[in-house]
């Protein structure tokens, strides 16, 4: 489980009318084998809050992890 801690994420099923497949975001906490808390952002690189709320709870099947292209991929 803490193997997934502050891994990038994209989602894979729509969370609610803002949060929709696609949209990337990081892990900040493990709540179980089943459920994580994680923060996401719009295009610009903005942290999203909805509601007042920046952190979102999201089932282990509503994501994958997302891999980041960095210099050194590239090279």
């Amino acid at each position: 489980e803490k193997k997934l801690l502050y891994k990038n994420i994209e989602l894979t099923e729509n969370l609610n009318s803002e949060l929709k497949v696609g949209q990337k975001g990081v892990i900040l906490e493990v709540i179980d084998k089943n459920k994580v808390f994680a923060e996401f952002y719009d295009r610009n690189g903005k942290q999203i809050e909805l509601n007042n709320e920046l952190v979102f709870e999201i089932g282990i099947k509503q994501f994958k992890l997302k891999k980041i292209k960095t210099h050194y991929n590239t090279v």
